[in-house]
C-alpha cells in the first residue's frame, strides 16, 4: 500500500511537500466529526475498519461502522444502478493491498484513480466513494503558501476541507440527482452522532457549519458571520485566491471570538 508520506511529492508553488504533509497531518488530528465522510482516508495511523482501538474517531462511529463490512465490488454495482450517469470504473480501483481510501490531487486537480479497499463499510462505503469522486470532479488543491505559513494553518485547512465537502457534495447532487438519496442515507445514521462529539470548541463550530450548510441542521447558533464567510468560500468556486481569502478570514474570526 502507498504510505501517507509518499503522496506528498509535489505541492503548490511556494509550498514544500513537507509543509503540505505537516499541515494535513495536523488538521486530521483535530478530529472534527465531518472526517467521518472520509473515515477510511489515508492517515499516519494504523486505522483498520471495525477496530475502534485504531480508529481516529474512537467511540463516535460504532453504530455506523461496527461490522457491516461488504465487498466493495458489490457497493460499486449498487451505485452504478443508482447513479448510471457516472462510470465508476473511470474513477475507482479496488485494491486488495489497500486498507483505506486513498486520493491525492496534482496541481491541476486531476490525478490518478481513487484506491479503495476490497471491503468497505456497508453504511459509509457508498458515501465515501461518492464523496471522493466529487472531490475529483470539482476540487482543486487549496494549500497555498498563505495557508501553510499562517499561525492557524491546520485550523484554516480543517475549515477549508470541511466547507469544500459541503460544496462538492452539493455540486454532485445538482449534476447527478441520484446521489442525493445516497447522501441522505448517511444523514439518518451519522448525523445523530455529530451531537455526541465535541472534542473542542473549534471542532464544534466546524461540525455545526457542516451540518448547517449541508441542510442537516436548521439553525446556526454561532456568530452568523461564520456562515457568511463560509458561503463566500463556496461561492468562489475554484477561484483559489478568493477561497483562501475567505477561509483565512473565517479562521481568524473564529479564533478571535474563542479568545475573547
Amino acid at each position: 500500500m502507498i504510505s501517507f508520506k509518499q503522496f506528498f511529492k509535489e505541492a503548490l508553488p511556494g509550498v514544500s511537500p513537507e509543509q503540505e504533509q505537516d499541515v494535513i497531518g495536523r488538521s486530521f488530528k483535530q478530529n472534527v466529526i465531518s472526517d467521518l465522510l472520509a473515515g477510511a482516508s489515508v492517515s499516519d495511523s494504523d486505522f483498520k475498519w471495525g477496530d475502534c482501538k485504531t480508529c481516529p474517531f474512537q467511540n463516535i462511529c460504532n453504530k455506523a461502522t461496527s461490522g457491516n463490512l461488504v465487498p466493495t465490488e458489490d457497493i460499486l454495482k449498487d451505485l452504478q444502478k443508482r447513479v448510471p450517469q457516472i462510470d465508476f470504473k473511470d474513477y475507482i480501483k479496488v485494491d486488495p493491498k489497500s486498507d483505506r481510501v486513498t486520493i491525492k490531487f496534482n496541481r491541476s486537480g486531476e490525478g490518478g484513480l481513487i484506491h479503495v479497499p476490497a471491503q468497505l463499510n456497508k453504511v459509509l462505503g457508498p458515501i465515501i466513494i461518492l464523496h471522493e469522486i466529487a472531490h475529483k470532479l470539482y476540487s482543486i488543491d487549496m494549500l497555498t503558501s498563505e495557508i501553510v505559513n499562517h499561525d492557524l494553518a491546520s485550523e484554516i485547512f480543517t475549515l477549508a476541507r470541511t466547507i469544500e465537502d459541503v460544496r462538492v457534495e452539493n455540486l454532485m447532487e445538482q449534476e447527478f440527482p441520484g446521489t442525493a438519496s445516497v447522501y441522505k442515507e448517511r444523514a439518518s445514521v451519522i448525523v445523530p452522532l455529530y451531537k455526541q462529539h465535541t472534542p473542542s470548541k473549534f471542532a464544534k463550530i466546524v461540525d455545526d457549519l457542516f451540518l448547517f450548510l449541508r441542510g442537516y441542521q436548521k439553525g446556526f447558533s454561532h456568530n452568523p458571520e461564520y456562515a457568511i464567510l463560509a458561503k463566500d468560500f463556496i461561492g468562489a468556486g475554484n477561484n483559489r485566491q478568493e477561497k483562501v481569502k475567505a477561509v483565512i478570514a473565517l479562521a481568524e474570526l473564529i479564533y478571535q471570538d474563542l479568545n475573547k
